[in-house]
């Protein structure tokens, strides 16, 4: 299954590659200048980068700008300050793709995020063995959701909504295990508080998601008598990692939240039908992109009847995930891959779509082929 996902990513990375289609676009460049600067520069700034991209047009080969101009806000993703030149865009997403950029240009970012994706088979080959035993099960479920829309095709996006629902996800199913079983495994407590930490970096709107899987991660560590000193001094790094992501912002912007004004989330009738629009719209929804999320919606309520913390935690982080992209004036994710600001939400529901087409499939056995 594993290599399956993988070979099929692959190809509609290499088909679209090779047709010049859904190529770096909109934000997507810009996130690579990102990467270009930290490797080579060991600089966050960005005025050495735009010069190299545009005079090479090596990531966005019809040019950012002309190849004799200089960077400034009006050619750039970027606001000149008392510091520089500093990209408006979060540098989560490019600190993780600097290495894979360094080694093979964009292509070598992009499958760099192919090879990350495949977490998300893994992770719901381990929560499914929660519903059930029957590998034939599994298999269908995690096969009828995840080798589809919107995965496969987002898998190669630059963009930092896959990556978050992915760690999120991996969290979700930690905290499901420790919440469940009291599981131990001391390496992968500081793992697991790291991706936490390291949510706000991918986009200052995760903020919020870092601190319910945080509470969420302290209450389970409470009721399964986990604490101890080690526990509480890895609790500290969430909170040191965004003291550092206030300062880099103070520094680049004057203000520890960034670039960002009041503007960016807007609430009102347009808002509420972005809403509606992500999970239904013929283009961008979920439940239309891929009907067979619609089989978890029916299955929210016996999940969170058998699974009651983990049900809430998973609708609270979809929620946070999805409302805050709905409330944004760049309404959809704007010139973005279709649907791209549902894919966060549908990475973290997808324990629940496993859990209900597992049900679907106990109760009609023929389903399987079994």
């Amino acid at each position: 299954m594993f290599i399956a996902y993988f070979i099929m990513c692959s190809i509609t990375l290499t088909f679209w590659t090779i047709a010049d289609q859904n190529s770096v676009t909109g934000d997507e460049p810009h996130y690579l200048v990102i990467s270009h600067g930290i490797i080579k520069y060991g600089s966050l700034e960005q005025t050495r980068p735009y010069l190299d991209e545009f005079k090479s047009r090596k990531i966005f080969k019809r040019g950012l700008a002309p190849k004799n101009a200089y960077p400034n806000p009006q050619n750039t993703h970027a606001l000149k300050t008392k510091n520089g030149l500093y990209s408006f865009h979060n540098i989560g997403l490019p600190l993780l793709l600097a290495i894979p950029y360094g080694i093979g240009g964009k292509l070598g970012a992009k499958f760099f995020l192919v090879l990350l994706g495949l977490f998300i088979i893994y992770l719901c080959w381990i929560i499914s063995k929660e519903f059930t035993e029957k590998w034939n099960f599994r298999l269908l479920s995690i096969v009828t959701l995840v080798f589809a829309m919107p995965f496969i095709p987002a898998q190669s996006q630059i963009y930092p909504d896959l990556v978050s629902g992915i760690l999120s996800l991996g969290v979700i199913i930690w905290i499901f295990y420790k919440f469940n079983h009291n599981y131990q495994h001391n390496l992968l407590d500081p793992l697991i508080i790291l991706l936490i930490a390291f949510l706000p970096w991918l986009h200052i709107k995760y903020l919020s998601t870092a601190c319910v899987l945080l509470c969420a991660l302290v209450i389970v560590y409470y009721k399964t008598n986990n604490f101890n000193i080690k526990i509480i001094i890895f609790l500290l790094v969430p909170f040191l990692s965004l003291f550092l992501l206030g300062y880099y912002n103070y520094y680049a912007f004057g203000h520890i939240w960034g670039p960002y004004k009041g503007d960016g989330i807007i609430f009102n009738k347009h808002a509420f039908m972005v809403l509606m629009g992500l999970h239904f719209d013929q283009f961008q929804g979920l439940y239309l992109q891929n009907p067979a999320f619609l089989l978890g919606l029916l299955f929210v309520v016996p999940f969170l009847k058998r699974h009651t913390f983990i049900g809430v935690l998973v609708l609270t982080i979809y929620g946070s995930l999805v409302v805050p992209n709905a409330l944004h004036p760049n309404w959809y994710g704007g010139g973005s891959f279709g649907g791209r600001f549902i894919w966060s939400g549908a990475t973290v529901f997808l324990p629940i779509g496993v859990f209900g087409i597992i049900k679907i499939l106990e109760e009609f056995k023929k389903l399987s082929y079994y």
